[in-house]
């Protein structure tokens, strides 16, 4: 396992190095009380058995060597489509904020029982709206329930999931298309230089990079990767909250 670099401070961290000396300090512990007795429990009624979880697709597995990646879907890349095991700008803040240890609980290949975050409603609005700005294919569809408590509602969300798309309340989708159309005119009109740099035939939407740093293999994402003559990168950030810095 490659160790992973803090790129605050310059560290290296070996996330085995790490493990096996916290497994043997758990190793010498006292030796156990002697047993107390206890009384007799009756034994609990059976639980209800957990509803089944949802399908999902199989997440097409690539491994991609270093370069500019176009095309990678975005459940793949979170599950580490580098060559090798590889940091990403989440593992490094994790490593950072709390320690390797965290960070490998939360990496995709190193954690075997590693399962992707649940989107949040903010999240879901956020993918949408990155579609609609960009003009990139749809990554859900819109159904016209008022709201998912139906059983029909139910299990339209569940097939949607289940088909890798993201579910969608059709009457939700007025107020993010006019958030994207607002945004694209805010560039077209008052960011020119901005707007032929995302409008250019040969800039890549949702572009995927596999690089080493430190002798680290790491994996970033961005929005928008224009040609070198623009000699820049965008990464579209939407908030509901006021965008004033002072706020």
């Amino acid at each position: 396992m490659p160790t992973i670099v803090n790129w605050a401070t310059g560290k290296m961290a070996d996330v085995n190095a790490l493990l096996a000396r916290l497994s043997n300090a758990a190793a010498k512990v006292a030796p156990a009380a002697a047993p107390v007795s206890r009384p007799a429990v009756a034994p609990r009624a059976p639980a209800e058995p957990a509803p089944d979880p949802i399908e999902r697709p199989p997440v097409e597995e690539m491994r991609l060597d270093v370069g500019i990646h176009s095309d990678v879907p975005e459940n793949t890349y979170h599950r580490d489509c580098a060559i090798e095991t590889s940091a990403s700008s989440s593992i490094l803040r994790i490593i950072q904020a709390e320690s390797p240890r965290h960070a490998k609980y939360a990496h995709a290949r190193l954690n075997p029982k590693w399962e992707p975050v649940e989107p949040s409603p903010d999240m879901i609005k956020g993918t949408i709206l990155h579609s609609m700005l960009l003009d990139t294919p749809r990554p859900y569809r819109a159904f016209d329930h008022k709201a998912w408590q139906s059983k029909e509602a139910k299990a339209d969300r569940a097939e949607c999931f289940a088909e890798g798309l993201i579910p969608v309340l059709a009457h939700t989708l007025d107020d993010l298309q006019a958030c994207a159309d607002g945004a694209r005119e805010l560039l077209r009109s008052e960011m020119p230089k901005v707007w032929e740099a995302l409008t250019d035939p040969e800039t890549i939407n949702e572009a995927t990079l596999i690089f080493r740093r430190n002798g680290v293999m790491c994996r970033g994402r961005v929005d928008a990767l224009a040609p070198d003559k623009y000699g820049v990168l965008y990464d579209f950030k939407f908030t509901g909250r006021s965008a004033e810095p002072d706020a």
